[in-house]
């Protein structure tokens, strides 16, 4: 359909390694799709306390790792939940594209699944007469091919995670399944 998105992922998190053979395979595969990988950022992984010019320092040095795993330069950026204060400053990141700048929350009309909630109908909100220039948050945490609630997502991504670190456990522990079977949690 000629649709192109950016999809944002995180340097720094406890959630996956970024560097893995795995990850670096998955990230190809967007890319060879057509998207365009960005960088997430989480300020809460550094103590910044407003120093804006720190921020875009440690931006700048997340955004050259992911490149150098991409092995094609990053061009923008978001915010993983952003504080007030970041929010309210229109930071401008040398070499990047802030998707938290004001001009994306003025010009365009913005639309978020924060929580697997929509705030507004976004299906409404595609409008060609309605809304010119669209600033689209989607999650594709949230997804899969059934419905899911909150809690069921959550669920998956938790026993999902149990199930990665069990396999992986098991390719470097001889035996693994004579010590300890992998069981589903509810």
């Amino acid at each position: 359909m000629g649709i192109k998105s950016t999809y944002f992922v995180l340097v720094n998190t406890n959630f996956y390694n970024v560097f893995s053979a795995q990850s670096r395979k998955l990230l190809g595969r967007i890319k060879a799709c057509g998207h365009e990988i960005g960088l997430h950022f989480d300020e809460m992984q550094y103590e910044i306390c407003g120093n804006w010019e720190l921020l875009c320092k440690k931006i700048g040095e997340e955004a050259d790792m992911l490149s150098s795993i991409l092995g094609s330069q990053v061009r923008v950026v978001s915010m993983h939940r952003p504080s007030k204060g970041l929010l309210e400053e229109d930071l401008k990141i040398p070499g990047l594209v802030n998707s938290y700048q004001h001009i994306f929350f003025r010009e365009f009309k913005y639309f978020s699944d924060s929580r697997m909630h929509w705030r507004e109908d976004v299906v409404a909100g595609i409008d060609k007469e309605k809304n010119k220039k669209l600033h689209i948050l989607t999650h594709p945490f949230w997804y899969g091919e059934e419905v899911g609630s909150l809690k069921s997502r959550l669920s998956e991504f938790i026993n999902r995670a149990g199930k990665e670190r069990y396999e992986w456990l098991d390719m470097n522990f001889r035996e693994l399944g004579e010590v300890l079977k992998y069981k589903i949690l509810n």
